[in-house]
């Protein structure tokens, strides 16, 4: 039974450094995709700011006509 446990204990300690590292790499992922959609969101919010300026600077422009 002493073997088999020791057998488990080293199965399991030879896991380890393998899911650590997928974890990491994982996690190295989720921060450059994160990081590209913060440009793609930074990227819409900025079209719109540009859009509503633009509706609101023909609406200046249309008050200033009357």
């Amino acid at each position: 039974m002493n073997t088999f446990m020791n057998s488990l204990a080293s199965t399991a300690w030879t896991i380890v450094p393998i899911i650590l590292i997928l974890f990491l790499m994982a996690g190295i992922m989720f921060v450059f995709y994160f990081k590209a959609k913060m440009e793609e969101m930074v990227t819409y919010v900025k079209s719109i700011a540009i859009s509503l300026e633009k509706l609101s600077n023909r609406q200046n422009d249309n008050q200033y006509l009357k």
